[in-house]
């Protein structure tokens, strides 16, 4: 069974190996084992430019970001959660109210069983829940086989983790993206969600 798992920035120090459906729970600042899968593409927001602050900070090829809010920026402290690569803990990535969703283009080309990971805090005023959805087409957004696809954000910095193994049509596939919906506290003049260490890794074909 597919599952959402939730890593409080605070959580007491613990640690999981599970081989293959879902990433291990992590102590603060620690990485989020995926197992056997490889990263194919990762943003770890660290630059202040919001020209640069989208391009991802590793891919394969094709990753991208898109986003339908009142502008980003970048914010300071990021957090260290799902770091890679040996990368800092600077900035985030801040998506300020009105908001409406940000997507992430993550072609599967070469790949299977992709699991997304991302780190999330909210402003007092920001969006209290994420809505998780998928592209196989590139164009239709949709939550099938995903047990659950709805998390609420925390004024903690947080870590999901979902796993897209099994599900029809997300391998090997330079059409998938990944879109995070905002609700609940999104629509206000102020507030924000903010995003860190956003990260795809998968099992090559």
């Amino acid at each position: 069974m597919k599952r959402i798992l939730s890593i409080l920035s605070i959580s007491v120090l613990f640690a999981s190996c599970i081989k293959d459906r879902v990433a291990a729970p992590v102590s603060p600042g620690g990485p989020i084992n995926p197992g056997d899968r490889v990263l194919i593409h990762y943003w770890n927001f660290n630059e202040e430019d919001t020209a640069v602050i989208l391009k991802p900070s590793f891919t394969k090829g094709g990753a991208g970001i898109t986003y339908t809010a009142a502008y980003i920026d970048a914010v300071n402290p990021g957090s260290g959660i799902n770091l890679r690569m040996g990368d800092d803990s600077l900035n985030g990535l801040r998506v300020r109210n009105p908001s409406t969703d940000i997507t992430f283009k993550v072609p599967t080309t070469g790949y299977k069983d992709p699991l997304f990971t991302f780190v999330v805090q909210r402003s007092n005023s920001g969006a209290q829940q994420n809505t998780i959805t998928y592209t196989v087409d590139g164009t239709n957004f949709i939550s099938g086989g995903l047990s659950a696809n709805v998390v609420s954000t925390m004024v903690d910095w947080t870590a999901f983790s979902i796993d897209f193994s099994g599900i029809p049509g997300v391998d090997n596939n330079p059409n998938f993206a990944i879109r995070i919906s905002f609700s609940v506290g999104n629509d206000g003049a102020s507030g924000n969600n903010r995003y860190d260490n956003v990260t795809v890794d998968a099992r090559p074909e």
